[in-house]
């Protein structure tokens, strides 16, 4: 006799939410929190600037002490001389007395006007690399001297080196036949049939439209008014001969994307009050928000990188990690970071 044995598989929908609750909470919640928590600790014990700073805003580098962007960072005021440095590749905008060349090697036409271009490893003090920031009308020119520039103005560039007004216009640049040209024009003719062309406005990341515009601390686009195109550059290649190797300037019409922003990198020659450095007091960043920053930045950046890490492994290696991996080396002072993984394993391998 066969005795027949009926299990019943089906779970009260009380059960079911007891089941659920128990593996989301052990599952999810719990390594969520744990993952947290070394953030947490992270945040809390450095505390003070290093040499990751760069990648982090400028609130998130406010909360730290002894930061130099805090120490640098200085308020512009209108017909100031600056430069001005790209976020992502680190060059600072630059013109010269050379022209575009009538004709490009894919047969298109310039304007065969006066070279913009980004150099890295500038000279010092190169008039071609310093901009006197003026009013957005000529009117405004005597009215607003030493008058603060807020995120969100309007204003013009006269280049120091050339004395002409920065302008782009609907000409194709010279590497990107769908992006804008930029061009230097000279004075008389910025003033007169060309203002327009020579009107640009701050975009700031941050959007307080108000607020002070800063050397080193605020990150902004510069939006050409007419056009509704950004400035930008880049450095996968570079210009040919006839403009020295230096990155190509242009006009992007792609105005939301990440590496259209720039910072005003220095004043040029810069004299009374603003030359002291008050201490400021240490600012203060929600857990959370810095959290979510740092999250978003990993993120972005694991998401550039176009070759495998030297150090990458396999999730198969983890759990027994038996070989250490080598995370920092300062060869100079011979100190070196070394992660040992398994102890027992390394002492194995040894």
């Amino acid at each position: 006799m066969v005795e027949m044995v009926i299990i019943n598989r089906c779970l009260t929908i009380r059960v079911f939410i007891r089941h659920f609750c128990s593996r989301f909470i052990a599952l999810i919640v719990v390594p969520f929190i744990i993952y947290l928590g070394w953030f947490y600790i992270h945040f809390t014990i450095l505390t003070k600037s290093g040499p990751g700073d760069d990648f982090m805003s400028a609130e998130f580098q406010e909360t730290l002490s002894e930061s130099p962007l805090t120490r640098e960072a200085k308020e512009v005021n209108y017909h100031d001389v600056i430069t001005l440095k790209h976020k992502d590749t680190q060059c600072l905008l630059h013109s010269h007395n050379y022209q575009y060349p009538l004709r490009y090697d894919d047969g298109r036409i310039s304007s065969q006007g006066q070279q913009v271009t980004c150099v890295k490893n500038a000279q010092a003090n190169d008039l071609n690399d310093q901009w006197e920031i003026l009013p957005a009308t000529p009117f405004e020119q005597s009215s607003k001297l030493g008058h603060q520039v807020k995120q969100g103005d309007t204003f013009r560039l006269r280049h120091v080196g050339t004395n002409g007004y920065l302008l782009t216009h609907d000409v194709a640049s010279p590497l990107f036949p769908t992006n804008e040209e930029f061009t230097i024009v000279d004075i008389e003719t910025g003033d007169s049939t060309r203002f327009n062309d020579t009107l640009f406005r701050f975009d700031p990341q941050d959007k307080r439209k108000t607020s002070v515009l800063k050397t080193k601390a605020s990150l902004v686009k510069l939006f050409h008014v007419p056009t509704i195109v950004t400035l930008w550059t880049h450095d996968d290649v570079v210009l040919p001969e006839w403009g020295f190797g230096q990155q190509e300037v242009n006009g992007n019409k792609k105005v939301g994307d990440a590496d259209n922003y720039w910072t005003i990198d220095s004043i040029v020659g810069l004299t009374g009050p603003r030359t002291f450095f008050t201490p400021k007091k240490v600012t203060k960043l929600p857990f959370l928000r810095k959290w979510w920053e740092l999250q978003m930045l990993m993120f972005e950046h694991n998401n550039k990188l176009s070759s495998e890490h030297p150090f990458a492994s396999e999730p198969g290696s983890w759990p027994a990690s038996l070989a250490g991996v080598s995370f920092w080396t300062d060869n100079t002072n011979k100190r070196q970071i070394y992660f040992i993984g398994n102890i027992v394993g390394c002492l194995y391998l040894n």
